[in-house]
């Protein structure tokens, strides 16, 4: 197997290549790959995470970008029969077909800090979910999407991911584990999707429900009731005399509802016909 001894890192691609192998064996343990399982494996950069992967899956397929570094990838892994290499960027990637052509996976990135959070809703998205996903970010968008129940100040991404599963941080990984060295921490984010959804929505559909969500986070200082004012064009006073009889505190801002409270707020809004 071709060994890539140096490749200089694209700035347009935001390539940080992970160098620590202590890193790896954190992510591959975290992954918990049997050999029945796929990987989906975004952002292979040299390789070494891919060269831990394909020993325990059934196949990894590594998505790369950068065409150049696809090249010298296609070229190291030739010899190796359960690794494929697909130059493409994931944005644009037609997941849903490509999914739906594979058994149960599992999603292994080292992603830019741009892209993160993109992906992680992608993947979300489609209709053959992936079991489990171990994704890189920046610290501080992991920690925004793994707040706790209790937590005040919870996001649109954090209600969205704990609509289908669980998630948290494994480790804080400190810039130096990386070449070139990025300006932030970043952590190892793992995402369980789980086979019941956490909530139950009656009736509508899932989108509905995140439009709604999405919509209460579109001025997340604002109260609620002004929120919803403004998207449904009922006076504020009228809306927080609703809230108030509801038994919602109009007061309170998105980031202090649990996922559990906004579906009642859903289903509330629903019954009161408000035209969102």
């Amino acid at each position: 197997m071709e060994t890539i001894n140096y490749y200089h890192p694209k700035k347009k691609f935001g390539q940080h290549f992970l160098k620590e192998h202590t890193v790896i064996e954190t992510i591959v343990n975290s992954a918990r790959i049997n050999a029945t399982q796929e990987v989906i494996e975004i952002g292979p950069g040299l390789g070494i995470l891919t060269d831990a992967l394909y020993k325990t899956a059934k196949h990894v397929t590594a998505i790369e970008i950068d065409a150049e570094l696809s090249k010298k990838l296609r070229n190291r892994y030739n010899s190796i029969s359960n690794v494929s290499i697909i130059c493409s960027d994931i944005l644009t990637f037609k997941l849903d077909a490509f999914t739906k052509e594979i058994g149960e996976y599992i999603v292994v990135a080292n992603l830019p800090y741009y892209i993160g959070t993109t992906i992680i809703q992608k993947f979300l998205e489609l209709t053959h979910k992936p079991k489990r996903l171990i994704i890189m970010l920046q610290k501080e968008v992991a920690e925004s999407i793994t707040t706790s129940k209790k937590n005040k100040n919870n996001t649109f991404l954090s209600n969205y991911v704990q609509y289908f599963g669980n998630a948290q941080i494994i480790a804080i990984i400190p810039p130096e584990s990386f070449q070139p060295v990025p300006k932030v921490d970043s952590a190892i984010v793992k995402i369980d999707i789980s086979q019941d959804r956490n909530v139950q929505i009656l009736e509508d559909s899932e989108n509905n429900f995140f439009s709604f969500i999405r919509m209460g986070f579109s001025a997340p200082r604002k109260q609620l009731r002004n929120v919803f004012s403004k998207a449904t064009n009922i006076p504020a006073f009228e809306i927080e005399t609703l809230l108030n009889n509801g038994g919602f505190n109009s007061k309170n801002r998105a980031g202090n509802l649990s996922l559990k409270e906004w579906v009642e707020l859903y289903e509330f809004a629903k019954v009161h016909k408000w035209t969102l």
